[in-house]
């Protein structure tokens, strides 16, 4: 039978609609090639066109059964693929039985066609393969994300799109249609080709959303993040200074604001190396993010020198915190080169309501000026101005 250049030609239009967002996808992949996941979306995305293309040959008039064997097979890989990027893009692995469990229901479909099982078996066991496929992948979504968030509706719509396709065509087929391959009839089109390509579409147009999503996440992270030790950095300190002085000025609550200087901390890079100093840095961190209470704010200033935010803390209870971040650094292990034990200063500062000529910035070089005097009587100390 001579192919029909016009299936073919309305088959190539619709499949490039979808290799417009396999583009979208590579380009994703080669700004983040640490993260495989776009690669796997974009490959499963190459895989789903190409049997949507082999689709578009039944009413191109090529033969049946390679035809159908071929898409079969085709859709199935590329639906393990999709499944396996997306579990990727959550941290989890794909298990090796899956492939077993894909493969064997693509050999169990291909065993139907070349049997020349009915036709309504044959579409409602792929309906029911694609189905599950489909679930499958929302399911790693909803898992991932604890919700369905913005563009995670595009993925779930666009796979009930195809999923809605295929059971169709099943209905129909038990109905009494006849959408047997290659019969070129408008719903035939509709139902076997052109709903499923729309849902692979709205599909892969969430995914990709997604994935810009997340990458747009991920640079406003290192933004406010310093790499070293993951704190917030100083612009995150002085964005939440802000924001805390605005609500003491409302509610008259009391605000203390810390800093805590590593005494000494140029002697420790000189004696055990950078990269010792650095690891001293980390623990510090962590040892004042563990100590604090989850309403205050801990920054890493610059250098050595941290910034602490208490709302709602009175001068007493500051103190308190005080001295227990004195004791937490105190007792770090330390490296055995070192010859001693590492020690911070703290300056303290309190505000309540708004004060002509006080802003947070006064308040912050009070305890500048406290920290100084921590340093000038001895370290290892705190005081408070």
């Amino acid at each position: 039978m001579p192919l029909s250049t016009d299936g073919l030609g309305q088959g190539l239009a619709l499949v490039g609609t979808q290799l417009g967002l396999l583009v979208l996808l590579i380009g994703f992949f080669a700004m983040t090639r640490r993260d495989k996941t776009t690669r796997l979306w974009a490959i499963s995305s190459l895989v789903l066109a190409s049997a949507f293309l082999f689709s578009n040959f039944f009413f191109a008039g090529m033969a049946v059964t390679p035809t159908l064997v071929g898409c079969g097979t085709l859709g199935v890989v590329g639906l393990w693929v999709l499944i396996a990027g997306t579990r990727r893009y959550f941290g989890r692995s794909t298990p090796w039985w899956t492939m077993a469990v894909f493969g064997g229901f693509a050999a169990g479909f291909a065993a139907l066609v070349f049997l020349e099982a009915p036709l309504a078996l044959r579409a409602l066991v792929f309906a029911l393969g694609v189905g599950a496929a489909f679930g499958w992948n929302s399911f790693e979504m909803v898992r991932g994300t604890g919700r369905i968030l913005g563009a995670d509706w595009l993925v779930h719509g666009g796979g009930m799109v195809i999923v809605l396709g295929f059971f169709t065509r099943a209905g129909l087929v038990l109905a009494g249609f006849d959408l047997t391959p290659g019969n070129g009839t408008p719903v035939n089109r509709a139902v076997t080709y052109i709903v499923p390509v729309l849902g692979v579409v709205i599909l892969y147009l969430g995914l990709v959303l997604s994935a810009f999503g997340r990458m747009l996440k991920k640079r406003d992270e290192l933004a406010s993040l310093d790499e070293l030790t993951r704190l917030p950095n100083r612009r995150s300190f002085i964005d939440a200074a802000n924001r805390e002085y605005q609500a003491s000025c409302r509610t008259g609550s009391p605000l203390t604001m810390m800093l805590v200087d590593i005494d000494r901390f140029k002697e420790i890079n000189d004696t055990v190396g950078h990269h010792a100093g650095d690891l001293v840095l980390q623990a510090v961190a962590q040892a004042l993010a563990a100590t604090c209470r989850t309403t205050d704010f801990v920054s890493r200033y610059g250098g050595e020198e941290f910034a602490i935010l208490c709302p709602s803390t009175l001068e007493d209870q500051a103190l308190i915190l005080g001295e227990r971040l004195l004791n937490a650094v105190a007792t770090l292990p330390v490296p055995e080169k070192l010859g001693r034990i590492v020690t911070i200063s703290l300056g303290l500062s309190f505000f309540q309501g708004c004060v002509e000529g006080e802003t947070w910035e006064t308040s912050l070089r009070r305890a500048d000026t406290a920290l100084y005097q921590a340093k000038r009587n001895g370290r290892a100390r705190l005081e408070v101005f």
